[in-house]
C-alpha cells in the first residue's frame, strides 16, 4: 500500500471569457475527464489533477488534489469517499481513494499493467470496478482495495474505456474500442459476461436507466444504442448525433464520448460539441446546445435543475428549465 500526501494550492486556475450563450468559467490543463457532486459544489478531474468548484462563488476554484499521475476517471461512493483511476502510459494502472481529512491519497497495488480509463463504485459502496487499456475490467472489495486483491470480471479485446454498475448493483457493464458492451451479473462472477455487439465502432460511454431496465451506450459511429439490460435485446438506435450541419462530402463522423441517464432524462454529448436530450419512447432527440461550443463534450453531471458538462477543458452548464448553456 502506498499513501501520498497531496499538496493543495490556493491559486485558482480560472479564465473568464464571454462566449455569448456560454461562459467559460473553469479551464483545466487538458480535457476534463470526470465530474461528481460534492458537498457545496463539484469535484472536476483532468490529467492535471482534481479541482473543487464551488457553485455560485466568486472564486469558485481551488486545487483539491494533485496526484503524481494522469487522472482519467473519478467516482464517488455513497459515503463521499472519492475514488481515482488513471496512471501513466507504459506504466501500471493507478487506483486509489482520497481521504479528505488528512489530504492523503491511499493508492492500491496495481489493478493492471496498463493505464486505467474508467472507474465505478457499487451503489452500496462495497466494491470498485476499473476499466483498463489492456481491455480488462477488474473488481475489488473496498475492504481489500489497498492490498490490491483484484478479480477480473470481464475482458475486452481492445482498450476498455468505461464501466458502470446498475442502480441496484446487480449488473456491471463495460465498453471498449472493440465495439462491444459487456454486461456481467455481479452475483454470478463465474458466469461469462453477456456480449452486446450491435455497435459498428468503438464504444466510449454507457449508462443504465434509473430503474436499471435499459442500458444506453455511445460510440464512435455517431450513434447511441439502447438495450434491454436483462436480455441484451437491441431496443432503439439514435443515429447521426452531431452530424446535422455536416456536409455529406468529406464529413467526419462524430463520436459520442459522454452519456448521462438521470430522472430528468437521457442526455448525450458529442465530439462536435453538440448536446442532446434523447427521447425515452422513440428514436427522437432534441438538440439543446449546438456545435458552436466547438469542443468535445467529455463529461456530464446533473446538479438539480442544471446539466453540468465539460467541453474539453471548460466546465459549463445547461439550465434544464432554460435553453442556453452558461457557467455553473
Amino acid at each position: 500500500m502506498r499513501s501520498w500526501l497531496i499538496a493543495l494550492s490556493l491559486v485558482p486556475m480560472v479564465l473568464l471569457v464571454d462566449h455569448g450563450t456560454a461562459q467559460e468559467l473553469l479551464r483545466h490543463h487538458g480535457a476534463i475527464t470526470g465530474i461528481v457532486l460534492n458537498d457545496g459544489g463539484m469535484l472536476v478531474s483532468s490529467q492535471s489533477g482534481i479541482l473543487f468548484h464551488e457553485r455560485g462563488g466568486t472564486q469558485p476554484v481551488r486545487m483539491f488534489a494533485a496526484p503524481g499521475f494522469r487522472v482519467q476517471a473519478i467516482a464517488q461512493a455513497p459515503d463521499r469517499t472519492l475514488y481515482v483511476a488513471g496512471g501513466l502510459p507504459g506504466e501500471s494502472a493507478t487506483v486509489g481513494r482520497f481521504i479528505a481529512a488528512s489530504q492523503e491519497l491511499i493508492v492500491s497495488l496495481p489493478s493492471s499493467k496498463d493505464v486505467a480509463f474508467g472507474i465505478a463504485v457499487a451503489p452500496d459502496g462495497k466494491h470498485v470496478a476499473v476499466a483498463h487499456s489492456d481491455g480488462s475490467v477488474m473488481v475489488a472489495s473496498v475492504d481489500t482495495l489497498d492490498a490490491g486483491n483484484w478479480i477480473q470480471s470481464q475482458k475486452h479485446t481492445a482498450p476498455a474505456l468505461a464501466v458502470t454498475f446498475s442502480p441496484d448493483g446487480s449488473m456491471l457493464a463495460s465498453c471498449g474500442l472493440d465495439g462491444v458492451v459487456l454486461v456481467a451479473r455481479t452475483a454470478e462472477p463465474e458466469q461469462k459476461a453477456r456480449s452486446l455487439d450491435d455497435h459498428t465502432a468503438g464504444v466510449e460511454c454507457l449508462a443504465f436507466s434509473p430503474d436499471g431496465k435499459w442500458l444506453a451506450s455511445g460510440s464512435r459511429d455517431a450513434k447511441v444504442r439502447l438495450h434491454d439490460s436483462a436480455t441484451g435485446r437491441l431496443l432503439r438506435t439514435y443515429s447521426g448525433l452531431g452530424m446535422e450541419s455536416e456536409p455529406v462530402a468529406g464529413r467526419v463522423v462524430a463520436r459520442v464520448p459522454s452519456i448521462l441517464w438521470s430522472t430528468r432524462g437521457l442526455f448525450a454529448g458529442t465530439s462536435k460539441g453538440s448536446l442532446y436530450r434523447l427521447s425515452e419512447t422513440d428514436d427522437g432527440r432534441t438538440q439543446i446546445s449546438s456545435g458552436n461550443i466547438g469542443e468535445p463534450i467529455t463529461a456530464l453531471c446533473e446538479a438539480g435543475d442544471q446539466l453540468v458538462f465539460a467541453a474539453a477543458g471548460r466546465l459549463m452548464k445547461f439550465d434544464l428549465n432554460d435553453q442556453s448553456p452558461s457557467s455553473p
